[in-house]
């Protein structure tokens, strides 16, 4: 079984794809993170042995509008760029889920 390459620029003059994605995101204005803002990626996972260790994340099926997703897809890009880090879709979906829990008084506020 061979690899078949796809061929991505047709012109010489085009931006590669990934360059393209970068240029975008470093036009936006970058906000400094809040002091009393928690990081969008939390750092504390556990360690193997580590009695505090989280269990598993559980795996769950959602579908989302196509212009939700889009939406999601660029965000996940453009914040990822901004931060220097990698913040992935599923990431984003779940801190804004336990937002809208936390809003509407469905989890216990953190402390």
């Amino acid at each position: 079984m061979s690899v078949a390459r796809q061929r991505v620029l047709t012109h010489q003059h085009e931006a590669h794809p990934v360059e393209a994605l970068t240029a975008a995101a470093s036009a936006l204005p970058v906000s400094p993170p809040a002091a009393d803002r928690q990081p969008l990626v939390p750092n504390s996972v556990g360690r193997a042995g580590d009695s505090t260790r989280k269990p598993a994340k559980v795996p769950v099926n959602y579908r989302l509008d196509p212009e939700v997703a889009e939406k999601l897809r660029g965000g996940s890009l453009t914040y990822s760029a901004q931060q220097g880090q990698r913040v992935s879709q599923n990431a984003i979906v779940e801190i804004a889920v336990r937002d809208w829990l936390i809003a509407h008084d469905l989890w216990d506020r953190p402390t």
